[in-house]
């Protein structure tokens, strides 16, 4: 009997829904589809979560990039001659001794690096040989994002610098301070 009660409750649902012209959808709902006009990945909570992961995203490559630019810049000090004119000429002798090999100002490099293999030695080769083409890339990739995220930096700082003088105006005003002093 409560089966029959129910359907009857539902088709008078049904009539009242077709009058708002929304009987289809209510006809897919019971029958466990769902209607062509409603799109599931469409809900708002699914937009937001959508929003969220594409956001993360963009700025999880905006934090990305921006190491990058400073990692190409570290690369950058040990092999481009533009940013280290060093590596191209020889140090100017100041005290009068003559800059060649063997000179103790410059000791031979078997002497700082006895052994070959040893984490000074690997350095010192590798910066020698590296090739500064892509460092320049990937800074130059790199550095519009670098200065867009200096900038954000920088507004974030005056916002919490005013936002803290405020906080600070305000305790002051509640605790009566300062106190004005009366001159005599």
């Amino acid at each position: 009997m409560n089966g029959v009660k129910k359907r009857k409750e539902v088709k008078d649902a049904r009539h009242e829904m077709r009058d708002l012209g929304q009987s289809k959808e209510l006809d897919a709902r019971q029958d466990g589809e769902t209607g062509a006009s409603e799109n599931i990945f469409l809900f708002y909570p699914n937009i937001i979560g959508y929003s969220r992961i594409v956001l993360a995203s963009v700025l999880f490559a905006f934090c990305a990039l921006n190491e990058l630019f400073f990692i190409a810049l570290y690369l950058l000090s040990f092999s481009s001659p533009i940013l280290s004119p060093s590596l191209l000429q020889p140090v100017p002798n100041i005290h009068g001794s003559s800059a060649q090999p063997g000179n103790p100002a410059h000791p031979p490099l078997f002497s700082l690096f006895p052994n070959p293999y040893s984490a000074g030695a690997l350095e010192l080769a590798r910066a020698n040989k590296m090739d500064s083409k892509g460092p320049w890339v990937v800074a130059s990739i790199c550095f519009p994002v670098m200065l867009g995220k200096q900038f954000i930096n920088v507004v974030q700082l005056v916002k919490a610098s005013r936002w803290l003088a405020e906080g600070d105006r305000d305790m002051r005003r509640l605790q009566g301070l300062p106190k004005n002093k009366k001159k005599k």
